[in-house]
């Protein structure tokens, strides 16, 4: 079956070059045909040329009926295939002829005479019986004028069939090949191969049939010959002589039958050798092979290291086995990192205090981790009925707003109120969200006792300064800048020394701020000066404290005693 589409298309290519040759044969006969109907018109035109030279000439002008005149002769004489040159008068009768001059022989019911005097032109007979030399001819006529365009009397020539026969055989022509020329009537007045009997027979006993195409089709004996028409006169194709041809053409459709025979058996010859040769490798190159893939794939059904045999092998079998090797190794592989990421995701979720969820946009539950969700079937079972509604809100915004977050609040498992974070995430190229519940409510605590310590900093009528482990200032509230006259911005970035008064000398300080280093904590009484230049007198307490970052900061508070 594969071999079909090929043979078909060999079939139709043959078919095209068959269809080929035969126009090429055909193209070549008939150039054949308009070669030698050109050498025809030729001859005929020469005839017209010389009657019309003839029926100019002067000596034509008067004729003697005893004898012709002697250009007539030399005309005669210088033409071979002219048989009878002679004048006949406007009434028909012959005046003079250069051959047997002595008989009387009237031609005015010859229908090429009555053309000629008719319309004072060169006109061509048709197949009769001469008289004048008693032999087969086609007579030409030519009428001769006078200064007054009237017909004085008309030149007739008599050419002999049988020499126009004759000549048609010294044409090149090819073997077995026929011609033919009819008149107007369809009469056969030449031919060759010559054939007396059938000079003068109407062309139709003879001839296949009268279309001006070119035809192929078979002779008498079965044979396939090409028949053409060519007109001798093209400016009289319908009503003048006509050269028939029948060409052999059996030797080009042999030939052509003859390639497509080879070309078939050939063509069929190497499918045959083909058919053997994939035979005799298809078990070498592809079965067996196919059957260590077949072993491979049940490797890598089972999850095993792909092992496949490359005995026997092609090179592309080759290439797909270490393709195939590469891409199997390669999943299971992949596969083995996803698993381990996968439990190690599951341990990673499982250690972290924050539970886990995925949901679709209508709130169902595909997938949970963690506490809060346990025993729950759906979002509405988890959440109360205000976040609930909060929650599909933004599921439903999640191409707008990937990511959101809220906060509520609930009962927990012992009864207590507790501060819980929702942040809810869209997983891209799904109508999916990931939902993260944390508990929040020691960091609202702490939060809230922040808060409360800052509000006490920022109101407390005692004046506090936050330096760090070097004495640098890093905060001040309200109350530094009523009892130091400095804003809070003049002294951020300076050491305390902004409020020395002079009155301690260096070694006090040393051992304030080593008993800080070693104690955490110092106090006792320190004279400053404000901004005003005024002095006081204050007891300070100098406590240390570490951030979270784990930095130390010292603490003072500051009061006018």
């Amino acid at each position: 079956m594969i071999c079909v589409p090929g043979l078909l298309v060999i079939l139709a290519q043959l078919l095209e070059e068959h269809s080929e040759i035969l126009q090429q044969s055909e193209f070549k006969a008939l150039l054949l045909a308009e070669q030698i109907a050109t050498v025809q018109q030729s001859d005929i035109t020469e005839t017209k040329e010389l009657l019309t030279r003839l029926a100019v000439h002067p000596e034509l002008k008067k004729v003697n009926t005893d004898k012709c005149p002697a250009i007539l002769n030399y005309a005669q004489a210088l033409t071979p295939r002219i048989a009878n040159i002679g004048i006949a008068s406007p009434d028909g009768h012959v005046l003079c002829t250069v051959l047997n001059p002595a008989k009387s022989i009237d031609i005015s019911d010859r229908p090429y005479f009555q053309e000629a005097n008719r319309t004072k032109q060169f006109s061509v007979g048709q197949f009769q019986h001469d008289r004048s030399i008693n032999k087969a001819t086609v007579n030409f006529a030519i009428p001769v004028l006078n200064d007054n365009k009237k017909v004085l009397h008309t030149i007739v020539v008599a050419q002999s069939l049988t020499k126009w026969s004759y000549a048609l055989a010294k044409l090149p022509l090819p073997p077995s090949s026929e011609v033919m020329i009819s008149d107007k009537q369809h009469n056969i007045i030449a031919q060759y191969p010559f054939k007396p009997e059938q000079l003068g027979q109407p062309l139709k006993l003879s001839w296949p049939s009268s279309s001006h195409k070119a035809q192929v089709a078979e002779d008498q004996f079965g044979q396939n010959r090409i028949y053409l028409q060519l007109p001798l006169e093209p400016n009289k194709p319908h009503t003048s002589l006509h050269i028939h041809f029948s060409l052999p053409f059996e030797q080009a459709i042999s030939a052509a039958n003859r390639k497509i025979a080879t070309t078939l058996s050939l063509f069929i010859l190497a499918i045959l050798i083909i058919i053997w040769q994939a035979r005799w490798q298809l078990n070498r190159v592809l079965l067996k092979p196919l059957k260590s893939l077949q072993n491979a794939m049940a490797q890598f059904t089972n999850a095993e290291p792909v092992n496949w045999g490359k005995e026997h092998s092609s090179p592309e079998f080759l290439a797909i086995t270490q393709q195939f090797e590469l891409m199997a190794n390669t999943r299971l592989n992949a596969e083995q990192a996803l698993t381990h990421k996968h439990a190690e995701l599951i341990a990673l979720l499982t250690a972290l205090p924050d539970s886990y969820l995925r949901i679709n946009k209508s709130g169902e539950i595909l997938m949970s981790h963690g506490p809060f969700f346990q025993g729950a079937e759906a979002i509405q079972d988890i959440f109360p009925t205000h976040v609930f509604k909060r929650v599909l809100a933004q599921l439903a915004l999640l191409e707008e707003q990937p990511y959101s977050q809220l906060e509520f609040s609930q009962l927990a498992n012992d009864n207590t109120q507790h501060v819980y974070e929702c942040r809810i995430n869209h997983i891209s190229e799904h109508q999916q969200a990931i939902l993260i519940i944390r508990d929040i409510s020691q960091r609202k605590q702490h939060e809230e006792a922040i808060s409360l310590a800052a509000l006490v900093y920022k109101n407390s009528s005692e004046g506090m300064v936050i330096t760090d482990a070097n004495g640098f200032i890093l905060d001040t509230n309200p109350a530094f800048s009523e009892v130091t006259g400095y804003k809070r911005n003049e002294v951020i970035g300076k050491t305390t020394s902004i409020l020395s008064s002079g009155k301690h000398n260096k070694q006090f300080y040393s051992q304030m701020w080593q008993q800080l280093s070693e104690q955490g904590r110092w106090q006792g009484e320190i004279i400053n000066r404000r901004k005003n230049g005024e002095l006081y007198t204050e007891w300070p307490p100098l406590t240390v404290f570490t951030t979270h970052t784990m930095k130390p900061i010292v603490v003072s508070l500051y009061s006018q005693t």
